[in-house]
């Protein structure tokens, strides 16, 4: 029996040392630490990000370990900026001394800015055959800080980029309910004088409208 416990003493401290061992090495810091994003859109931490722009928060998706520098590290976000409307995923990338760090994130991107409808044509002018409208507009979306271009379609669409031009005598509610309400583009017919309400509706494609409003008079030389 002396002789088992004296074996027990030895056995016992060895097995403490290695799991001291352990534990000191399961506390080393790694120099990149990627975040846990709880709640978001969906309670799992999908967060929404416009449509075009930079990320707005880098640190909200990792942080560096002490005595990392922020030049030492090549941090890449991979994702489809063009998938509007869509939860996808979000690869986060960060490579520092020759080895590389990963992690997915789930994000929503999102378009919050409708189209912009710019007009810089006369208001009184003169009849006419015909008057194109659309050397005198501009429309646009906002993607970021870039303007991308929107061109007068046949048929409006809420999903499809494009706008179109109708309109009515200011004196027929009918026609101008009509003209509101309208999808197919209209030649804008200027060959008798009078009072005309111009509606330009615009869409980026992605559910955002805008409709301009334009008051027009066309008189007789």
């Amino acid at each position: 029996m002396k002789k088992l416990k004296t074996m027990l003493i030895f056995v016992i401290p060895s097995c403490l040392l290695l799991f001291g061992c352990q534990n000191k090495d399961s506390e080393i810091e790694e120099p990149i630490r990627f975040s846990t994003i709880g709640g978001g859109i969906d309670g799992k931490g999908t967060q929404v990000i416009e449509w075009g722009e930079d990320i707005q928060s880098k640190d909200m998706y990792y942080s560096l370990g002490e005595g990392v520098n922020e030049k030492d590290c090549e941090t890449k976000f991979e994702y489809d900026e063009d998938n509007v409307g869509k939860i996808i995923d979000m690869k986060v990338s960060i490579k520092y001394k020759d080895k590389d760090y990963k992690k997915i994130f789930t994000i929503l991107i999102d378009d919050t800015k409708a189209p912009v409808i710019e007009y810089s044509g006369e208001n009184r002018m003169k009849v006419q055959g015909s008057y194109d409208i659309n050397k005198d507009l501009n429309v646009y979306d906002i993607k970021g800080k870039q303007k991308v271009d929107i061109k007068a379609y046949e048929q409006f669409s809420k999903f499809y980029p494009g706008y179109i031009i109708t309109y009515a005598p200011v004196n027929d509610e009918e026609k101008i309910k009509d003209a509101k309400e309208g999808i197919m583009n209209q030649t804008l017919d200027i060959k008798y004088p009078g009072q005309y309400k111009v509606f330009i509706k615009a869409s980026d494609g992605h559910g955002n409208i805008t409709v301009k409003e334009i008051d027009m008079e066309v008189y007789k030389a």
